[in-house]
Protein backbone atom coordinates (compact mmCIF):
# COMPACT_ATOMS: atom_id res chain seq x y z
CA UNK A 1 0.00 0.00 0.00
CA UNK A 2 1.22 3.47 -0.84
CA UNK A 3 0.32 6.55 1.19
CA UNK A 4 0.59 10.20 0.32
CA UNK A 5 2.66 12.57 2.48
CA UNK A 6 2.65 16.34 2.22
CA UNK A 7 5.97 18.02 3.01
CA UNK A 8 6.35 21.77 3.32
CA UNK A 9 9.78 23.06 2.32
CA UNK A 10 11.23 26.54 2.33
CA UNK A 11 12.87 27.73 -0.89
CA UNK A 12 16.36 26.67 0.15
CA UNK A 13 15.34 23.10 0.99
CA UNK A 14 13.23 22.84 -2.15
CA UNK A 15 16.22 23.91 -4.24
CA UNK A 16 18.41 21.36 -2.48
CA UNK A 17 15.85 18.66 -3.18
CA UNK A 18 15.61 19.70 -6.82
CA UNK A 19 19.42 19.56 -7.11
CA UNK A 20 19.46 16.04 -5.67
CA UNK A 21 16.64 14.92 -7.97
CA UNK A 22 18.46 16.32 -10.99
CA UNK A 23 21.74 14.70 -9.95
CA UNK A 24 20.15 11.30 -9.38
CA UNK A 25 18.00 11.53 -12.50
CA UNK A 26 14.84 10.35 -10.77
CA UNK A 27 11.53 11.60 -9.49
CA UNK A 28 11.04 13.47 -6.23
CA UNK A 29 9.30 10.41 -4.79
CA UNK A 30 12.14 8.07 -5.78
CA UNK A 31 14.75 10.40 -4.33
CA UNK A 32 12.86 10.88 -1.07
CA UNK A 33 12.36 7.12 -0.68
CA UNK A 34 16.08 6.64 -1.24
CA UNK A 35 16.97 9.32 1.31
CA UNK A 36 14.60 7.73 3.83
CA UNK A 37 16.18 4.32 3.19
CA UNK A 38 19.67 5.79 3.63
CA UNK A 39 18.69 7.51 6.89
CA UNK A 40 17.04 4.33 8.17
CA UNK A 41 20.13 2.25 7.38
CA UNK A 42 22.33 4.80 9.17
CA UNK A 43 20.00 4.64 12.18
CA UNK A 44 20.18 0.83 12.25
CA UNK A 45 23.99 0.92 12.06
CA UNK A 46 24.12 3.39 14.95
CA UNK A 47 21.76 1.22 17.03
CA UNK A 48 23.89 -1.85 16.36
CA UNK A 49 27.06 0.04 17.28
CA UNK A 50 25.44 1.20 20.51
CA UNK A 51 24.52 -2.39 21.37
CA UNK A 52 28.08 -3.50 20.64
CA UNK A 53 29.37 -0.74 22.93
CA UNK A 54 27.00 -1.87 25.68
CA UNK A 55 27.97 -5.52 25.29
CA UNK A 56 31.66 -4.62 25.22
CA UNK A 57 31.26 -2.75 28.50
CA UNK A 58 30.01 -5.88 30.31
CA UNK A 59 32.52 -7.40 32.64
CA UNK A 60 32.57 -11.14 32.08
CA UNK A 61 34.93 -13.90 32.90
CA UNK A 62 35.88 -15.86 29.82
CA UNK A 63 37.27 -19.36 30.35
CA UNK A 64 40.74 -20.03 28.96
CA UNK A 65 39.67 -23.30 27.38
CA UNK A 66 37.30 -22.81 24.40
CA UNK A 67 35.56 -26.09 25.27
CA UNK A 68 34.71 -24.72 28.72
CA UNK A 69 33.21 -21.65 27.09
CA UNK A 70 31.26 -23.84 24.66
CA UNK A 71 29.85 -25.95 27.51
CA UNK A 72 28.92 -22.86 29.53
CA UNK A 73 27.12 -21.26 26.60
CA UNK A 74 25.43 -24.52 25.70
CA UNK A 75 24.11 -24.94 29.24
CA UNK A 76 22.77 -21.37 29.30
CA UNK A 77 21.24 -21.43 25.84
CA UNK A 78 20.00 -24.94 25.26
CA UNK A 79 18.74 -25.55 21.75
CA UNK A 80 15.26 -26.34 23.13
CA UNK A 81 14.92 -22.73 24.26
CA UNK A 82 15.74 -21.26 20.86
CA UNK A 83 12.86 -20.13 18.61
Amino acid sequence: MVSRVEIRLDEEHRQRLDDIVEDRDGSVSEVLRGLIDDAWEALMVERRLQLVREIASFEMEVPDDPQDLFRELESRFESDSLP
